[in-house]
């Protein structure tokens, strides 16, 4: 367990160190440019907001992961392209991610409501990879497509907090 847990550790460090490389590199919102992926994903979907010239949220922690295993994002599985697949993938502990405390080196997920059908669903809607957590306050690096770049943000832990993952594989 022991030895996991260093893995883990020294994994989410690599990842922060990897992060950096994308400050202030131009965010995007995903589903502008691709579409709805919950109601019908486009085939290019994968490939938009995950870099080199511009991120969204998850693109941007999968370039991150992808750069720390020496993997290119083509080689990224397409089920677990958003934010909502890793939290799920997550939930059953599959194969690439599992539940996390909110520590340096975890991915911060947070909720947000989507308009499906005639109702609006909580999933999860946003991630950033965590720096340091210190009392109630984190401070993350996150594709801010609100914002429209990269940036490094501290803050108390949002209301709209989901729970933190790491990268298993």
């Amino acid at each position: 367990m022991g030895d996991i847990k260093t893995k883990i550790e020294t994994f989410g460090q690599e990842l922060i160190q990897a992060s950096g490389a994308y400050l202030y590199k131009p965010a995007i919102y995903h589903h502008f440019v691709a579409g709805d992926c919950i109601a019908l994903p486009r085939e290019n979907c994968p490939e938009i907001g995950i870099g080199p010239d511009e991120f969204d949220c998850s693109g941007f922690v999968i370039k991150s992961i992808c750069d720390v295993k020496g993997l290119r994002p083509s080689d990224w599985p397409d089920q677990v392209r958003h934010v909502r697949d890793m939290w799920n993938d997550a939930q059953t502990e599959q194969v690439m991610f599992k539940q996390s405390a909110l520590e340096a080196g975890a991915l911060l997920i947070t909720q947000k409501y989507y308009d499906i059908g005639d109702q609006q669903t909580e999933m999860p809607g946003h991630m950033g990879i965590v720096l340091t957590v210190e009392d109630e306050t984190v401070r993350y690096i996150h594709a801010s497509a609100k914002r429209g770049r990269v940036e490094i943000c501290k803050r108390r832990i949002p209301t709209s907090y989901m729970g933190a993952i790491v990268s298993l594989s």
